[in-house]
């Protein structure tokens, strides 16, 4: 079992309400998370977020990008780069990723959903809460 914090990559500029409930949860729950931008993410980091994805970049790339340059130059790096490549694009264009994305040890989650973030609460402590509140 990992002693790692929780890392939570968000926009910069673009705390949401998704990062503040995201935030309130893990208080709530008492788990040690840490806020860092899309900027300080790297390239072995993003790497291993895309690992621990299920359908590859699109769980990763916002789907509603408004800006119709911005849409086709996103299209244009699908199409022809290569994964290291579009990791660094990805880097350098951090607007396009999904925000929030929460990461520990092999469990990610990107965006808020209460149930799939159960998965940070460690096993023991899970079973605890479900046999409590099935008590009430």
């Amino acid at each position: 079992m990992s002693d790692e914090v929780i890392k939570v990559y968000y926009s910069v500029g673009r705390k949401s309400a998704t990062v503040r409930k995201l935030e309130k949860w893990f208080q709530m729950h008492q788990m040690e998370y840490q806020l860092l931008t899309f900027g300080s993410l790297t390239q072995k980091e993003l790497l291993n977020i895309l690992y621990l994805t299920d359908q590859g970049f699109s769980d990763i790339i916002r789907s509603k990008i408004k800006n119709p340059s911005l849409n086709k130059l996103l299209n244009q790096a699908i199409d022809k780069y290569t994964v290291p490549e579009m990791l660094d694009f990805l880097l350098e264009h951090h607007y396009l990723l999904k925000s929030p994305i929460a990461i520990k040890d092999h469990k990610l989650q990107i965006g808020y959903n209460e149930e799939e973030l159960r998965q940070f609460i460690h096993r023991e402590r899970r079973i605890v809460e479900q046999r409590y509140h099935f008590s009430q």
